[in-house]
């Protein structure tokens, strides 16, 4: 039987190109893992209802996951003093879950089993955080930045990592394993 098509697949494309920071001309990865673009997706799906509403960068749909699903948002600036930044996430977590679950028709309690959140920064611009995180490792300790623990109730696990962090990750992806 062909596998259904998602609502979600006309917006594959990389994590790579999902990661870019358009100010900078940058890129957060250099993976080619698909993803979808979740800005677009967004701004294309019902753009009416959803106007003026933000959201994460990327969504992963990893294959034989079923029913897993991971949103990804990249922060190439610094966010550690600028409370507009983080706001700015906050903003996108919850706007992104309410366009996902209706889409979806889902509510809080799937994202709770089948939902992972990560946020990648890059830790050149945000050496505190950076900082935090290398030695929460080193404790064999998650580190999540503590402006964003609160938010953990909304996912199955959240994640806040360095793009160093990250290629970890995407290696792990690339390879064919589910690494959250």
């Amino acid at each position: 039987m062909p596998k259904s098509r998602s609502p979600f697949d006309d917006y594959l494309t990389t994590l790579k190109e999902t990661s870019k920071d358009g100010d900078n001309a940058e890129y957060m990865t250099e993976s080619t893992y698909p993803a979808v673009n979740f800005d677009c997706f967004k701004k294309d799906y019902n753009s009416n209802k959803f106007c003026g509403f933000r959201s994460n960068d990327a969504l992963l749909i990893p294959p034989d996951c079923n029913n897993k699903f991971v949103f990804i948002e990249f922060k190439n600036g610094c966010i550690e003093k600028n409370i507009t930044d983080m706001t700015e996430i906050v903003e996108k977590i919850y706007e992104s879950l309410f366009v996902f679950n209706e889409v979806k028709e889902e509510n809080i309690s799937f994202n709770k089993s089948n939902v992972v959140y990560v946020l990648v920064y890059n830790e050149e611009k945000n050496s505190k955080y950076a900082l935090n995180s290398h030695s929460a490792k080193l404790a064999k300790k998650k580190y999540v930045i503590p402006q964003l623990n609160r938010y953990k109730i909304l996912f199955s696990d959240f994640f806040t990592m360095t793009k160093s962090e990250f290629c970890e990750v995407t290696q792990k992806l690339d390879a064919g394993a589910y690494p959250f």
